[in-house]
């Protein structure tokens, strides 16, 4: 099959789970003999799209990337709100006029200057188009360009967010011929608040690189990096550090645990800084750890504590699980929670206070430790295959082809 990809940014170096995935199946797709373009932005940087790499086409791991220029970078001051508007209505079930929606979603960005022409030029050689995260302009932009060219499959990447109702995004849900979704919890969600009629839909997962477990001296030199000595128990939170992620949120409460006697664990929050977070004794803000570095920190760490509730598929939890390390995450999130429930490698905390009583057990029982660990590593190996991924995969692309 001949496949163009399309996604807000696409890079090896971007740490967000939709760029993530999308690099991960278009290589693999390759590998198995289709041929892959993904057509992207320019940008660099999450939200705000600024502009880091010139316009145009470079080939990158055998697959033609085209970058075009993005429109203009996300005015925070001017976006604020109006985004506070349209969610606060969405919240509330509240009309929001159309045209403001619109206004609302090239706001949002990454406006992808040229696009329509370049879908004009291109599209006659493809097979199918791959559209990845629903919640941005270029989704909605793309459909509209090529619905009723060529057969569409979207995949959503929703979370269970207000705008995700928003009738702004009819249009792309309608011009799509079959949806890819990441786990159960997506697809119900989905398809419980934008009802995408009887078309057809698959839940293909995503699959884990088998990595092995780190040696002694890598993790002993990663905790150099993070600033802890040999013996020091850790927490690992990776990631965006973004406050939408619910990470300043965590490092917060994790300070005023430590000022009430909470007896904690230091917490290291490793990852792409969004918004600021600053070190202190009981935080280690590192920024971005290569993928041998966190692999050696996951499986140095008591846990992995993951406080997100927007997630349509924790990426970082199967990671860790590949290192045999258990992991905490927040039980509003039903994405999270249901692969730690279906995994068994994995608790879910209510509030702050049973997440220091899981904590404070699995310091200090290594068995549990352990066991839990052992349980989330054999389900990555049995459940998580990219074999498996791939062929439900091709199957659906070739369902609507």
């Amino acid at each position: 099959m001949r496949v163009l990809m399309v996604i807000q940014r696409y890079g090896r170096s971007f740490i967000g789970g939709a760029e993530r995935s999308c690099a991960e199946l278009s290589e693999r797709l390759v590998r198995r003999g289709h041929t892959v373009e993904v057509l992207t932005s320019n940008a660099v940087t999450y939200g705000d799209w600024q502009v880091g790499s010139v316009a145009g086409t470079l080939v990158e791991e055998g697959i033609a990337v085209h970058r075009l220029s993005v429109e203009t970078r996300m005015d925070r001051a001017t976006f604020e709100p109006l985004n506070q508007r349209v969610i606060g209505a969405a919240l509330e079930g509240r009309h929001v006029p159309m045209l403001v929606q619109r206004e609302w979603l090239q706001m949002l960005g990454p406006v992808m200057r040229g696009l329509d022409a370049w879908v004009d030029s291109n599209i006659d050689r493809f097979d199918v188009v791959c559209v990845h995260t629903l919640g941005y302009w270029h989704a909605s932009a793309t459909i509209n360009a090529v619905a009723g060219r060529r057969p569409v499959v979207l995949h959503p990447l929703a979370h269970d967010e207000p705008n995700l109702s928003l009738p702004v995004f009819d249009a792309a849900v309608l011009g799509a011929d079959a949806f890819a979704f990441l786990t159960p919890e997506e697809r119900l969600l989905v398809e419980g608040r934008i009802r995408p009629s009887r078309r057809p839909g698959a839940v293909i997962g995503l699959g884990v690189d088998r990595v092995g477990p780190a040696s002694m001296a890598v993790r002993g030199a990663v905790r150099g990096r993070l600033g802890l000595a040999d013996a020091d128990p850790f927490v690992l939170c990776a990631g965006r550090v973004d406050r939408d992620k619910g990470v300043h949120a965590l490092a917060a409460a994790w300070e005023e645990a430590h000022r009430r006697g909470v007896d904690l664990p230091v917490l290291v929050v490793a990852g792409e800084i969004v918004h600021e977070l600053r070190s202190s004794a009981q935080v280690h803000v590192t920024g971005p750890l290569s993928r041998a570095q966190l692999a050696a920190a996951m499986a140095a760490s008591i846990a992995l504590v993951h406080p997100s509730v927007f997630e349509s598929f924790a990426i970082v939890l199967t990671e860790a699980w590949a290192q045999g390390t258990p992991t905490l995450v927040n039980a509003a999130c039903d994405v999270s929670a249901g692969q730690c429930r279906r995994s068994g490698g994995g608790l879910a905390w209510h509030d702050l206070a049973e997440l220091h009583e899981q904590i404070t057990a699995l310091v200090s029982s290594p068995p549990l430790r352990a066991v839990l660990g052992a349980r989330g590593q054999r389900y990555v190996e049995e459940a998580l295959r990219w074999d498996d991924v791939l062929d439900r995969y091709e199957a659906l692309l070739a369902s609507v082809v």
